[in-house]
């Protein structure tokens, strides 16, 4: 029934200093680790198989003790994860501004409890801070794994009582289903796919069915030699192939998942070169501190990118932090992990006591912080003004975001019932330019609807390699079968987008971050110097569709990109004494969108199509940030609510109709 192995394996703890150590490289953006996130689901495999073995061991044996086994995880995982918890919540009280110190104490709410992964499912997507600036953002994962580590020996407890067969086949169908799920939502649903369990549990299940002795044992030397060989391959291309580019996980972490799962059973029934490598006693030690490891270096890169106010920190900089996370992580396996782990410190009760308290105070830390709204009185009144920036976004962003025709578009203009005649349709730009064209609506008299997804730019048959599958297609295609279907009295069609980024694929300068790819059925491959070929088809596409229904439409220019998170930036300078960056002059806000411009001109030559420039509205030698106080963007390049409703809003009377 089983063929796993009871004594302890160096290679598996060497295993999990190979999955570790990408993880870590990658997010110190370390050259040539553009797919160490894929390290995770090493891991992910790797507890699987150990998970189960334990349990299904003990379970044959007579020996399975449900209590016992949430002793050994509480021993294992929950000390050296709260003290990093403890360590982010008092060094961000000394450095995180309010609203980052309020997001703070909701993450560590969330991961004190194990659902972090949903929660940042919830609240990190397009519009939020940089995901790089979220302490325990790594928590995720962890999460995954311990809602894992509950349900699943109630699974085998249960399954033990009937038959061998029949629990191999309810995994079975478990692992077809999670497996499917995965790759349906990085098609449609990125986030889930990325962050909830049942997109991940496959994962999980692979190492699972390698516990309970499926697949070959590999007995021939030769085997076992090609196996390791053909497992490494599948761990180490994605390692350096992948990128942020990659829709991840689905079909793409299958390589990975297999090559662990190559690399344990290997070794399982003898020595290959590769497990041999894997024993070394140096590459063991990095397994042991794995752990560790993993917890210490994320905070670490998070709070020095805070300190220095960039996304992205430098390789110096970065290298330095890589160093300071080792130490960080050999200090915690030295005095936390292993003492921890022996019972003969603490007691059972005392395991659980302790547990529980130290979660309660947590708890009421987080909790406090959180209803202080970020404990605001540690700064003066200028500064938490310019952080507040940050919520000062859409009010209604989150409910007229990805909404669906048949699910009801948001209403915005004139108020009443008066039946909307104009649409606005884009991606996150649209989201937070309602306001403006709110007001605009609201002067000429004017009722409309919005239609606005994130990083989905309306382009007719583009395909945004980032994290869309054909999600942005799909959305696209729904709002133009919405108008052929004529169910409300549209006139008009306002087009508001990113579009320098999506017309270049570039970041903006000093935004920094990955290049956005988009193509489309005539692109031969998907390149960046594609980018302004596709840009124009699609751009075309949609207009011409709009026109051949008899719908004007008008083209809201590009928002100037300042390239640095305007509150939090200046707030951050405010606080420190130093200068802020300057914002980009006008001259080289148009020499960004100048291939965006040129296209929308051309086509305004031959189509139903006006176009209103924005950049000269809010830029003059240079653009402008702040207004009496308020900064205009909530990030840097959204405008805020303030920024839309106040400055632009206004001005773009009398521009649209």
């Amino acid at each position: 029934m089983i063929a796993r192995n009871s004594t302890y394996r160096a290679d598996i703890d060497g295993l999990r200093a190979a999955a570790v150590l990408p993880v870590v490289l990658y997010h110190a953006g370390i050259p040539g680790f553009s797919g160490g996130y894929v390290g995770v689901d090493v891991f992910f495999v790797i507890s699987g198989f150990l998970i189960t073995g334990i349990i299904w061991s003990e379970i044959l044996t007579g020996n399975f003790s449900l209590v016992n086994f949430y002793e050994r995880r509480a021993r294992r995982i929950l000390p050296a994860l709260f003290a990093v918890i403890a360590v982010s919540l008092f060094i961000g009280s000394l450095v995180l501004l309010p609203t980052d110190f309020e997001d703070l104490s909701k993450s560590a709410l969330a991961t004190i409890v194990f659902v972090s992964n949903g929660y940042f499912w919830l609240t990190l997507n397009y519009f939020d801070t940089a995901a790089g600036l979220h302490p325990l953002l790594h928590s995720w994962s962890l999460a995954i794994e311990e809602q894992f580590y509950i349900v699943f020996p109630l699974f085998l407890i249960v399954a033990a009582k009937y038959r061998y067969g029949l629990m191999l086949g309810l995994m079975a169908v478990l692992f077809v289903l999670s497996l499917a799920g995965s790759v349906y939502a990085v098609d449609r649903t990125p986030h889930s796919a990325f962050y909830l369990s049942p997109a991940r549990g496959w994962e999980l299940l692979m190492g699972s069915f390698l516990a309970l002795g499926l697949g070959p044992q590999l007995r021939a030397r030769w085997s076992r030699e090609g196996v390791a060989a053909a497992g490494l391959a599948l761990i180490v291309l994605p390692i350096v192939v992948y990128s942020d580019q990659t829709p991840f996980p689905g079909i793409a972490a299958l390589p990975v998942c297999v090559g662990t799962a190559c690399l344990i059973r290997s070794s399982s029934n003898g020595s290959t070169l590769v497990g041999r490598v894997l024993s070394l006693r140096p590459v063991v030690f990095v397994g042991l501190i794995s752990y560790s490891l993993y917890l210490w270096h994320w905070p670490v890169l998070v709070f020095l990118r805070h300190y220095f106010g960039v996304k992205h920190l430098e390789l110096s900089i970065a290298i330095i932090a890589i160093c300071a996370s080792f130490l960080a992580a050999l200090l915690s396996w030295r005095y936390i992990e292993r003492p921890f782990r022996q019972k003969g410190l603490l007691s059972r009760r005392q395991i659980f006591s302790a547990v529980g308290y130290g979660a309660a105070v947590m708890a009421l830390i987080c909790g406090a912080v959180w209803m202080s709204r970020g404990v605001p009185m540690r700064f003066n009144a200028t500064i938490v003004a310019l952080d507040q920036g940050q919520k000062d976004i859409n009010p209604r962003r989150r409910e007229c975001t990805d909404r669906l025709p048949d699910e009801g578009l948001c209403k915005l203009g004139t108020e009443g019932d008066k039946p909307p005649t104009f649409l606005l349709w884009g991606d996150s730009h649209a989201i937070a330019l309602m306001p403006a064209v709110a007001v605009a609506g609201r002067h000429a008299r004017r009722s409309g609807v919005v239609a606005a997804a994130y990083a989905c730019p309306p382009l007719l048959g583009i395909q945004h390699i980032h994290t869309d599958g054909r999600r942005c297609r799909n959305y696209n295609d729904g709002i133009i079968a919405m108008l052929k279907q004529d169910r409300m009295k549209i006139t008009t069609v306002i087009l508001a987008a990113r579009w320098a980024l999506w017309a270049t694929g570039l970041p903006a300068p000093q935004e920094g971050g990955p290049n956005v790819v988009i193509k489309d059925d005539q692109s031969a491959i998907a390149a960046i110097s594609d980018n302004i070929d596709v840009f124009s088809r699609g751009l075309k596409r949609t207009v011409e569709a709009l026109n051949q229904l008899g719908l004007s439409v008008v083209i809201l220019g590009n928002v100037p990109e300042i390239g640095w998170n305007v509150p939090t930036t200046l707030a951050r300078a405010a606080d420190l004494g130093r200068p802020a960056p300057s914002p980009p002059t006008l001259n080289q806000v148009l020499r960004r969108s100048a291939g965006a411009d040129r296209v929308i001109t051309k086509l305004v030559k031959t189509l139903d199509l006006r176009f209103v420039p924005i950049s000269a509205i809010l830029c003059q030698s240079t653009c402008k940030i702040v207004d009496q106080g308020h900064p205009i963007y909530s990030d840097d390049d959204h405008l805020s609510f303030y920024g839309a409703s106040k400055l632009l809003g206004p001005a773009l009377v009398g521009r649209i109709w």
